[in-house]
């Protein structure tokens, strides 16, 4: 996957264009960086905000796919993933590891 390492302004390539629910998060924090955060219910507040230094940001991107009726594909859930809720474990968090036909049928599976 092609990943690129760049410097954004948080300003004027962010902020600038954020609307909505996205543009509410924004905050200047104490030390004086612009920050914003994403919007869910367990790790998106001020506490785990991505902030600026005051508003340049750098960071690695990858490559963006086009929209799903331009390049058809398929996507699966990623077995350790997180389930970002108080109150709802993960499967993995519960001690129930992915079944190995999991990784047979998708880790080493030529596409």
């Amino acid at each position: 996957m092609p990943v690129s390492g760049r410097t954004l302004n948080v300003t004027t390539e962010i902020y600038q264009i954020a609307d909505g629910e996205l543009l509410k998060t924004f905050f200047v924090s104490p030390a004086g960086n612009l920050c914003f955060h994403g919007k869910c219910s367990y790790y998106c507040d001020t506490a785990h905000a991505v902030c600026g230094s005051p508003d340049t940001l750098e960071g690695s991107f990858a490559a963006f796919l086009p929209d799903k009726a331009f390049a058809a594909r398929k996507a699966w859930r990623h077995p350790w993933r997180r389930s970002y809720h108080k109150r709802k474990k993960a499967q993995w968090e519960d001690g129930e590891a992915p079944s190995i036909s999991f990784f047979e049928e998708f880790c080493f599976k030529k596409f």
